[in-house]
């Protein structure tokens, strides 16, 4: 049983191919990206409206999903004002004994502290920064001692600087508060407006075509999905194969080979998704016993994918020194259990022909659980409870003949 997660980060456009999952592994756990500047918010699947932080994709799921990962801008934290406190720039306080000059004219905006031009030196000790001048030791930057008109700089005389004169940077606008897209160009008031760019979307991820694959390349597959089917002789000499229905799937194909111990399986029929589930194998060897398999695909884009495969079904003809398997019976078809503990499977099979012994090209009988998360089994039949809930079992024969077990797990 397969399972293929494709997870899309948009704003980069790029994808990440999770490797592919059989029926035998264990659940996926999505690993959550980071993303320098934003919180990861969930996984978004195709299809659904809501996002989860957490995905757990649970053993046995089959097909292939696509997950997005979403994310929001981390916003800085906003500072409240002190309950009071205006935004209104303080008023230096003036030097002792110094009263207010209505007279005093208002400097040149812009002007510096410097009107001389000349280079201040630093402070004894300190640090000299850039367009900064640094007071002599004691000095303040009031010398008249007079109250500036508020919203006028500390240019007592008005003049405008010498050229060369340092000015103090001015402090840039700050940007409108709220989130911007990435690649969006936020416009400083005041400035040239910028072209708002949209992020990239999200790209599907590429979907391979598998329309190549030979017989041989299929069968081999361990990352398909079960099918059950099975083949039983029909007449003097053809074999009927029928299977059940696989959902999700554009049509079956239908392999078949010799039982000679070879592997070289050729397609017989392709068999659409609304149409009868049946094939049946004509102008055979009485003699003979031949193998099949069944294959469903599915169509995306108009390139074809494999998704779930039958295993080998073994039909010896009448006329064949082995026979085939006609039924199975199970010591217990309900099994209830308690966490961990274990249920050993006696099947047995009745043969069609039982002067013959059965047909040994495979095991005679095979084992599948439905949910590895619930129970698993042995090669050999034995049941072991992992997790609450309920499962199949299945016993198949290598004809395809199946019989279910109903498994209960208890904690």
């Amino acid at each position: 049983m397969v399972l293929a997660v494709y997870l899309l980060f948009s704003v980069v456009c790029f994808f990440t191919v999770h490797e592919l999952y059989t029926i035998e592994d264990s659940e996926i756990t999505l690993s959550n990206p980071i993303r320098s500047g934003y919180r990861f918010v969930g996984w978004l699947e195709t299809g659904h409206k809501e996002t989860e932080l957490i995905v757990k994709i649970p053993s046995g799921s089959v097909g292939a999903r696509e997950y997005t990962a979403v994310w929001e801008e981390d916003k800085p934290a906003v500072v409240e004002p002190t309950p009071g406190a205006t935004d209104t720039p303080s008023t230096p306080t003036p030097a002792p004994g110094a009263t207010d000059n209505p007279s005093s004219p208002t400097p040149t905006p812009g002007a510096t502290d410097n009107p001389t031009g000349e280079t201040p030196k630093p402070a004894p000790g300190g640090t000299m920064q850039p367009g900064t001048a640094t007071p002599a030791p004691g000095a303040t930057d009031n010398p008249s001692g007079e109250t500036p008109t508020p919203g006028a700089t500390d240019n007592p005389t008005g003049e405008i600087p010498t050229p060369g004169a340092t000015e103090a940077p001015s402090t840039p606008t700050p940007a409108p508060e709220g989130p911007t897209q990435p690649g969006t160009v936020t416009q400083v008031p005041g400035g040239m407006p910028q072209p708002d760019t949209e992020p990239p979307a999200a790209s599907k991820s590429p979907v391979l075509d598998e329309s190549g694959q030979t017989g041989n390349q299929i069968e081999k597959r361990k990352d398909l999905s079960i099918l059950l089917a099975v083949g039983k002789q029909k007449g003097k000499t053809s074999i009927c194969l029928t299977w059940l229905p696989y959902k999700g799937t554009s049509g079956y194909e239908v392999y078949w080979s010799y039982c000679d111990g070879k592997r070289n399986f050729k397609k017989l029929k392709t068999v659409k998704a609304l149409g009868k589930r049946a094939f049946v194998h004509k102008k055979l060897k009485k003699d003979t016993a031949y193998k099949y398999y069944i294959a469903a695909y599915k169509m995306t884009d108009g390139k074809k994918q494999y998704i779930a495969k039958s295993p080998v079904i073994h039909v010896a003809m009448k006329y064949e020194k082995r026979t085939n398997v006609k039924k199975i019976t199970v010591n217990k078809a309900k099994v209830t259990l308690w966490h961990k503990k274990k249920f050993q499977i006696k099947a047995k099979t009745v043969l069609w022909d039982r002067k013959k012994k059965g047909i040994n090209h495979a095991p005679l009988l095979r084992y599948y659980t439905k949910n590895k998360k619930v129970v698993t089994v042995s090669k050999k039949g034995k049941i072991t409870a992992k997790g609450k809930g309920t499962c199949t079992v299945y016993v198949i024969a290598n004809n395809g003949v199946v019989k279910k077990i109903k498994v209960k797990v208890k904690n």
